[in-house]
């Protein structure tokens, strides 16, 4: 869908932007323009033609940059509506690649996750709610095919050489959002995308406490034992909130402290423009992952007071993070577990002999989870260690 076959709304129920508005017809979420949009889109489709998108993506490393060095430059010349350039820009480049309507999904903040089910078929959402609904957009081939080399511009690698599976990062004028492709070898040939926002931005304890994802009573507890400076495992099925958790929790840490961030995709918020010393790195681009050994030599030499662990899948994660443990250092993970003998049960079978003396280590593990019919994401459990007389250690359920 290009910029000429989007509706215009008369009438709606949210205005998303100056530009872009949504109602609901049925069971579906109907996107559109505001009428405002003619007045505007002789100069979006000036800028949609001229536009070097390709020539460009290959220098920057973010959209946003982009946005405000290609496209903001080419509306200085024009003559358009009043205050309007950022977004007539941000309109202009999504339509010059045929991602108009991903970037109208995008700019929603009521959807948490976009849903692309090949080219011709209708995008579909997932809301803040919990709520899944279809919508009347697509993208077509041709959308799908600048996605994916967009995709392959930021990783600096084919999606062919990643055996049909591609996923990145990317930052728009307001938000960021992680992306994966999947597509021939891994599909029969048709290609799927799954976009999910970051949540990270602006979560605290207190207003997960407000949006119901966890009790006062939850807060207060972790609150108390964030005082210890523990070490923390964060777990739970997929999409329950670890890393939302995760995210406000870092919050609460003293500025001072030193955390080095090992993530193969950015999902924490970035907190050093507010004075905190994060460092960010990825995972698989420190060392092979079987060396365990020189991994936590990078993690020493490194001084932190904590090591944040962004997602821990493979035993070779797990063999990373309980290495760092029994070396002295705190930690922080998000880990796939049901409940805590399942969480022991993968520790265990990840690290081998002596998994019980790291794991003595840890203080506080917080159990997420998600309600499938409704889409509710909360804190279960909270459990915290106690030390036995044998010397290994067992967590009660507060």
């Amino acid at each position: 869908m290009r910029l000429g076959s989007i509706p215009i709304l008369e009438e709606w129920e949210a205005r998303i932007t100056r530009y872009i508005a949504l109602t609901r017809r049925g069971g579906t979420l109907y996107y559109g323009f505001t009428p405002e949009i003619l007045e505007a889109s002789p100069h979006i489709q000036e800028l949609s033609r001229e536009l070097p998108v390709f020539r460009g993506l290959s220098r920057y490393p973010t959209l946003e940059e982009i946005l405000r060095r290609n496209i903001h430059e080419a509306l200085e010349r024009l003559d358009g509506p009043e205050n309007t350039n950022e977004e007539m820009g941000e309109i202009a480049f999504w339509d010059s690649i045929g991602l108009l309507p991903l970037h109208i999904l995008m700019t929603d903040p009521e959807n948490q996750e976009i849903y692309i089910l090949g080219g011709d078929n209708e995008i579909r959402v997932r809301r803040m709610d919990g709520a899944s609904y279809k919508t009347n957009m697509y993208i077509g081939e041709e959308g799908l095919t600048a996605l994916r080399r967009i995709l392959e511009l930021i990783v600096a690698e084919g999606v062919s050489r990643r055996g049909g599976s591609i996923e990145a990062d990317i930052s728009t004028v307001r938000d960021r959002f992680r992306i994966v492709l999947d597509t021939f070898p891994l599909t029969h040939g048709e290609t799927y995308a799954v976009i999910r926002r970051h949540m990270g931005s602006g979560n605290t304890l207190e207003g997960l406490v407000e949006r119901g994802f966890m009790d006062e009573e939850q807060r207060i507890t972790i609150q108390e034992q964030l005082r210890r400076y523990p070490s923390i495992l964060i777990m739970g099925e997929p999409n329950s909130g670890k890393t939302t958790l995760l995210n406000a929790i870092l919050k609460e840490l003293p500025g001072h402290l030193r955390i080095l961030i090992l993530e193969e995709a950015r999902e924490t918020e970035d907190l050093r423009p507010h004075g905190y010393h994060h460092i960010y790195y990825r995972q698989s681009g420190i060392v092979e992952s079987e060396k365990r050994g020189i991994q936590t030599l990078f993690n020493l030499r490194r001084s932190p007071d904590y090591v944040v662990y962004g997602e821990v899948i493979t035993n070779n994660d797990i063999q990373h993070m309980l290495e760092t443990l029994l070396m002295g250092i705190r930690i922080m993970a998000t880990i796939h577990a049901s409940d805590i003998e399942s969480l022991i049960m993968r520790l265990g079978r990840g690290f081998g002999e002596g998994y019980e003396a790291a794991l003595k280590q840890v203080g506080l593990v917080l159990i997420t989870a998600r309600d499938l019919p409704t889409g509710r994401r909360y804190l279960r459990d909270i459990y915290l260690s106690e030390e036995l007389e044998e010397g290994l250690v067992a967590w009660r359920q507060y």
